[in-house]
């Protein structure tokens, strides 16, 4: 029963996400605030003390790793904030296995977004020359800037991290 309200929980709070996402492009600190408590509360009820360490290194480690994608500003902060609740509830290796399954469905979701807003070209063309930017003059310029490239570039990845928690959970991804 307590797997029950675990699963519904969190799928409440990443359906919460996806739509703020959709909407607005970003996600409130305050539904991720919640969603580490309950991930919290989740493993202390579960595992007691231990359940407090366990949920710090489920929430961290995807923080760590993932804070890279967020300096190439490929990643906004919100997204790599709603892997480490994922991490919360279900640990740091659950969380990664939802980031590359979130990372599949995100990039299906990018090149049916650039097809049918027909500039697919432009994109892997401005892909292209980012690496070889990166790999010339060894610096790290961000890879998605709004003011530049415009609202419509932009997937509301939350909803992919979403599809892919699902995906993962249901075993579609093992």
């Amino acid at each position: 029963m307590k797997e029950l309200y675990k699963i519904c929980c969190l799928t409440i709070i990443m359906a919460f996400a996806a739509c703020e996402d959709i909407a607005h492009l970003k996600v409130r600190n305050g539904l991720v605030i919640y969603g580490w408590c309950m991930g919290l509360f989740f493993k202390v009820t579960e595992f007691g003390v231990c359940g407090f360490i366990y949920w710090i290194m489920g929430v961290t480690v995807p923080l760590c790793l993932l804070s890279v994608l967020f300096c190439f500003r490929m990643f906004g902060a919100a997204d790599i904030k709603l892997i480490s609740v994922i991490g919360g509830f279900y640990g740091a290796g659950y969380s990664i296995k939802v980031f590359v399954m979130a990372l599949f469905i995100g990039g299906v979701l990018s090149v049916i977004r650039c097809i049918r807003f027909g500039y697919l070209k432009n994109r892997l063309r401005y892909f292209a020359e980012y690496i070889k930017n990166i790999i010339r003059t060894k610096a790290i310029d961000a890879y998605y800037i709004s003011e530049r490239d415009g609202k419509n570039v932009a997937i509301p990845f939350s909803t992919a991290i979403g599809v892919g928690f699902l995906a993962v959970y249901s075993g579609l991804f093992n």
